[in-house]
């Protein structure tokens, strides 16, 4: 560079002496006249005269001086650097767009990009890996909009003084920590090797201490700040607000078409009643016991019962079973609990009688409800057949209402009181879901196929004399 270079640039305000040269690569020149040539020259050039030469050498040293005032070059490999003196956009790798406040500076290879000071806006587009490093941590995304600030609060023009740069002030101690802030998306923040995902709306900081969230920045960009200039930033969110709109209006629909299949259910039950007798009758359950049906048991000394499953972690409806079942999502919740509330009932009346049979409290809590229903009455029919078979029959007579219920008080056979529970248990489901769904829609529930229950039928043995 001759003297008039020199004036050039100090008439434009620009101090080179103040910047710390960053070293062109070996080959540099050599490619800026390569492709000088191609652009420039003829197909056939002649040799070039030393004032050419000089020409294309001034060029090669005006590309060296724009790395050094934060000008991005990128090689055709996708490899760059910039440092920012005030707010500048430039394209990392192949999918992102990186907005720079003054006093940022980063470097990039591909999509890993290493960023030592100031603050950045990052839009990615969604593919593989992204990994933004600093030296408080690492920012690891795949497709999203979010905000690195290395070293505090991003540095003013005022501030970014040629001096800072040269004497190192934006060093070490400036970059011990960051702050990550997502906008869109998420991202996973790492320091050694604790990890913290961020989703919109959410931040954190990455330091000596590890990575700890703090009070997120908002689902929108800051008012002034690079992210709420971005114009694809407000793109995305118009976009992001419509996807929401039309989430809700599917979650509507789905809705209204587990309503229309409940309907369409029970129409068909009423056409083909309707078709069967002429009647228009819904089909009834086998086990949904009228006080004739019981009256006909009572003959042979049938029991016969529906009763929730018992299980010691309890039941709750899968996706695939609420849509059988016509119902929404958050119903699940609400007949897990009920399963909960019966189950214990069930097991606070049998498990007495099971330790009264067996004579084990820990033997009976490992064997469970299902198995002391049989043990109960083995044990009883064991010692005394007929009796057994007498308490069994005088249960299904209860039912059919040929004999009084019993009061409470009343010394009742163990094998009684066994049927007593197992034939009432299903009621309790049916009341337990009364005050969530009604009365009707509970009895539909209460017997439905799709819910999980327990069937049994104990044949009558011969009539005691």
């Amino acid at each position: 560079m001759n003297d008039d270079d020199d004036k050039t640039l100090a008439e434009q305000g620009i101090d080179l002496s103040a910047w710390e040269p960053q070293l062109p690569p070996s080959d540099f020149a050599e490619r800026v006249v390569r492709k000088a040539r191609a652009e420039g020259a003829p197909a056939r050039s002649p040799a070039r005269s030393p004032a050419r030469a000089m020409a294309l050498g001034a060029a090669a040293f005006a590309a060296a001086a724009a790395i050094a005032l934060g000008v991005g070059l990128r090689s055709t490999d996708g490899d760059g650097r910039a440092r920012a003196t005030e707010r500048r956009e430039v394209a990392i790798g192949g999918r992102a767009i990186a907005v720079l406040e003054p006093g940022a500076a980063v470097e990039w290879h591909g999509d890993d990009v290493t960023q030592s000071a100031g603050d950045v806006f990052y839009r990615v587009s969604p593919g593989g890996r992204f990994v933004v490093h600093t030296s408080a941590g690492d920012v690891e995304v795949k497709g999203t909009c979010f905000r690195v600030r290395v070293g505090g609060e991003s540095r003013s023009d005022k501030d970014m003084q040629a001096r800072d740069v040269k004497s190192g002030a934006i060093g070490a101690a400036a970059t011990a920590l960051a702050l990550v802030a997502v906008y869109e998306g998420k991202v996973a923040v790492s320091h050694a090797k604790e990890t913290v995902t961020l989703s919109a709306g959410q931040a954190a900081t990455a330091g000596p201490d590890g990575v700890k969230r703090v009070p997120g920045e908002g689902a929108a960009a800051p008012e002034g700040s690079a992210a709420s200039d971005d114009p694809t930033q407000a793109a995305n969110k118009n976009l992001v607000e419509t996807v929401s709109d039309y989430k809700r209006r599917l979650e509507a629909i789905e809705e209204q078409k587990r309503g229309l299949e409940k309907q369409l259910a029970s129409a068909k039950d009423k056409l083909e009643a309707a078709q069967r007798d002429g009647a228009v009758t819904l089909a009834k359950n086998e086990f949904d016991l009228s006080q004739e049906d019981w009256a006909d048991l009572a003959k042979t000394g049938t029991i016969k019962y529906r009763m929730p499953c018992q299980r010691a972690e309890g039941w709750k409806p899968s996706a695939e079973k609420l849509s059988a079942l016509g119902l929404a999502p958050h119903d699940a919740e609400t007949i897990g609990d009920a399963y909960k509330r019966v189950n214990g009932r069930v097991w606070d009346k049998v498990r007495p009688l099971c330790v009264q049979a067996l004579g084990s409290a820990d033997a009976v809590d490992k064997i469970g409800a299902r198995t002391c229903e049989h043990l109960i009455f083995d044990v009883a029919a064991a010692s005394d057949a007929s009796g057994a078979e007498a308490a069994k029959r005088a249960v299904a007579e209860m039912r059919a209402g040929l004999r009084p219920l019993p009061k409470a008080g009343d010394k009742l056979h163990p094998v009684t009181q066994l049927f007593l529970v197992l034939t009432e248990a299903n009621s309790w489901l049916e009341q337990d879901l009364t005050q969530s769904f009604g009365p009707a829609e509970a009895h539909r529930l209460a017997y439905h196929e799709d819910m999980c229950h327990a069937s049994s039928e104990w044949g009558g043995g011969p009539k005691p004399k």
